[in-house]
């Protein structure tokens, strides 16, 4: 049986062929009713991963990935979530649906595992299982606590759920158990059109502020307005948000059909990620990071050939 540093060296030498893959950015495309996919390092357009009105998806806007590792979409206007492949893009099912849910927008898994949905015609948040997307009751009950055509949520490092309520221009923050009103966490005169919520590693909420062209960040704690966090290089309609491994972040421009990059620690503008409506893309929301399967092979492998040393 051959070493673990031949083993190593083999690896090593086989690197580019196991590394082709680069991670993947899934963007919605609201216009297009479907979810392209682009090289997360080049930006190159790689094709669609969910084709348009792939079953039945229609007025789409968010994505998350589930613990089978699948992706569900929002389907506005079939009000329901919709579950596709992981891998292939292919559609599986409706994973969500009833319950009063009407036009969602926003999805997050709960600390509970949980699917938790958000109903902007009515003003609601609702709860369906995470693992069969049987409807659980409504955890946010219509416009508690003032939320009003609720966008993304998210769940914080405090086990709260924050919903960015559209109709008020703020971030309204919940109790992550039992969806009781815990206030308005940022003062609506700050915010115009937020879109989605993104937690940074220092604990400050980064909110995409669509009506202000810009991502501005709030004390993690208090909800206080830090600053302006990110805008520069021409972002007009600011959307889906995500960080990447390499310490950067991506930022969905709807009015310019691109995705920017940014500087995860400074929001310093690095670039834009690829050319306006590449891939056709024409109207960009949510967007999702996922790796490829061989990058992810080969994380796995050296941590079981070189696992950390201890003490």
């Amino acid at each position: 049986m051959p070493s673990r540093t031949l083993i190593f060296v083999a690896v090593f030498l086989a690197g580019p062929v196991i590394t082709l893959g680069a991670p993947v950015l899934l963007v919605v495309d609201r216009d297009l009713d479907a979810v392209l996919a682009y090289n997360a390092h080049t930006g190159a357009f790689t094709g669609n991963f969910v084709d348009p009105g792939s079953g039945g998806l229609d007025i789409p806007s968010a994505l998350t990935w589930t613990p089978r590792r699948s992706v569900l979409v929002t389907s506005s206007g079939t009000d329901g979530v919709l579950e596709y492949d992981g891998a292939t893009g292919a559609f599986v099912g409706t994973f969500a649906t009833g319950g009063g849910l009407d036009s969602p927008t926003g999805v997050a898994y709960g600390p509970n595992g949980n699917l938790f949905v958000s109903s902007a015609i009515t003003d609601s948040i609702l709860e369906y299982d995470g693992a069969s997307g049987d409807f659980v009751g409504t955890f946010v009950t219509p416009g508690s606590g003032g939320v009003f055509s609720p966008r993304e949520l998210v769940f914080g490092p405090d086990g709260d759920l924050y919903v960015a309520s559209l109709g008020t221009d703020s971030v309204l923050r919940y109790d992550g158990v039992t969806g009781d009103p815990l206030g308005t966490f940022t003062g609506e005169s700050t915010l115009h059109n937020p879109k989605d919520l993104l937690f940074r590693q220092n604990g400050n909420l980064l909110v995409a502020s669509h009506g202000t062209c810009n991502v501005k960040e709030f004390d993690g704690v208090t909800g206080e307005f830090v600053g302006n966090f990110a805008g520069a290089g021409g972002l007009v309609g600011p959307w889906g948000m995500t960080f990447t491994p390499w310490g950067t972040l991506l930022v969905a421009d709807s009015n310019h059909d691109d995705v920017l990059e940014y500087d995860a620690d400074t929001g310093d503008f690095i670039r834009e990620l690829f050319p306006e409506g590449t891939g056709g893309l024409e109207f960009p929301t949510g967007i999702l990071l996922i790796p490829e399967p061989a990058s992810l092979l080969l994380f796995l492998l050296a941590a079981a050939l070189f696992p950390p040393r201890r003490g």
